[in-house]
């Protein structure tokens, strides 16, 4: 999708980060921004806004089908349908994977994976329809590279990535793309906020996102709309994300390996 400008864009999780960077992004584009958030995002429709295209901002909770129905409903009346859906809504959680009670199991899952699958089973029938769209979902780092301590995480995001490449394949011939973000450590909230209960290694993600620095939601949300416009299967973002993808695939076992030394340290100290 290479002209932007006078679509209609839907972006989930937008009020804050990657999320309120890829709507002024868009926006700066032309294209009109469609804002959802469980949070309050009136503020990011007003930031649109004075980019000098339209906005609108629902709340909404990814994980529930019937309230993501009616949003979809009143979010393709809006403008008359919707161009590029941008899953992004989600939150972290980190911990041994054996002090992980079942309530955080199904809350972490209920977000980063049920809320992307909502949003592809109301909007995709209506791109398919039209034989135009693009789908966006965003992934992470750790769901190509599955650390220790940040198990339920890593789960989600590499369901994410491999739900994106399966979609792609069945869609690439009826007009619809699809792509999956996959950024590395970014200098947004999402860590700050997660659940990082007092387990072994619990905190280890907060610790090395503070020591070896990120990227900006700026940066990432510039590469999310070039990788629309570019219908990339997957949109790497990040030193960090860009050599760890290189030793998954060069060096899997040895990566392994690292990892499993990391862990055993943590756990013993």
């Amino acid at each position: 999708m290479k002209i932007l400008n006078n679509k209609t864009v839907v972006i989930t999780g937008a009020a804050s980060g990657i999320g309120r960077a890829a709507a002024l992004a868009f926006a700066r584009e032309g294209a009109n921004i469609i804002i959802a958030d469980v949070n309050s995002a009136s503020g990011v429709e007003q930031e649109v806004k004075a980019l000098g295209v339209d906005a609108i901002a629902f709340a909404l909770d990814v994980s529930d089908p019937v309230v993501y129905q009616q949003f979809s409903e009143k979010a393709i009346a809006w403008k008359g349908g919707v161009d590029i859906l941008v899953n992004n809504a989600g939150f972290m959680a980190g911990g041994a994977i054996q002090d992980y009670s079942l309530e955080q199991w199904h809350n972490i899952t209920k977000v980063n994976v049920h809320g992307p699958f909502h949003g592809v089973h109301f909007f995709l029938p209506h791109m398919l329809a039209r034989k135009s769209g693009h789908i966006v979902s965003t992934a992470s780092l750790f769901g190509l590279a599955h650390l220790p301590f940040v198990g339920p995480y890593c789960m989600t995001k590499a369901a994410i990535v491999a739900f994106s490449n399966s979609l792609r394949a069945e869609v690439a011939h009826q007009g619809v793309g699809v792509s999956v973000l996959v950024p590395g450590s970014v200098d947004t909230n999402l860590v700050n906020n997660g659940d990082w209960h007092a387990s072994s290694g619990g905190n280890m993600i907060p610790d090395m996102f503070e020591k070896y620095g990120s990227s900006s939601a700026d940066k990432v949300a510039l590469a999310l709309v070039n990788g629309v416009k570019k219908n990339k299967r997957q949109i790497l973002v990040g030193t960090d994300a860009q050599l760890l993808s290189r030793f998954i695939r060069l060096m899997p076992d040895s990566l392994n390996k690292s990892f499993c030394g990391f862990a055993r340290k943590t756990m013993s100290a």
